[in-house]
């Protein structure tokens, strides 16, 4: 990375990346930021606009501590199998996700409950898709071949 022929800019990216990649609150704290942006959009309605972001990410950062907690008390799973420890860390995220959200606004049916939850998800699916959309474009991945 310090060689001279290496552009400055790829030089960053490289620093850049390799931070992220050996940061787990920092990975935590950029993959789920995105997600805060959809609470306000589903959840208007039923009291998100009492919170403001700060307080959003707050929580956020709470979240991603358990996050990683869990991951160190799982750590012996995945030695065993990487598979059965990714699956236990992303049925732990959901069911994080949904508990806060239905803690921070409840909702007194339960079908209205899972419905908010529901398109909380995919409201969150579309914003990621957008993100790595808008940086791949920005990156030049979306140019053909040829």
């Amino acid at each position: 990375m310090g060689g001279e022929n290496i552009p400055l800019l790829y030089r960053i990216m490289l620093y850049a990346g390799n931070y992220f990649m050996n940061n787990a609150l920092v990975q935590n704290l950029t993959v789920y930021v995105p997600a805060l942006l959809a609470i306000p959009i589903v959840y208007g309605k039923v009291g998100a606009k009492k919170y403001n972001m700060a307080e959003y990410l707050a929580a956020m950062i709470y979240m991603a501590t358990s996050f990683i907690l869990f991951d160190i008390i799982t750590l012996p799973i995945c030695a065993i199998s990487e598979t059965a420890h990714s699956a236990l860390g992303m049925s732990y995220s959901v069911l994080i996700c949904a508990a806060s959200l239905n803690f921070a606004f409840p909702i007194a049916s339960v079908k209205r409950r899972i419905g908010y939850f529901a398109v909380y998800l995919l409201c969150v699916a579309l914003i990621y898709i957008l993100l790595l959309g808008t940086v791949g474009v920005i990156l030049g991945l979306g140019k053909p071949l040829v």
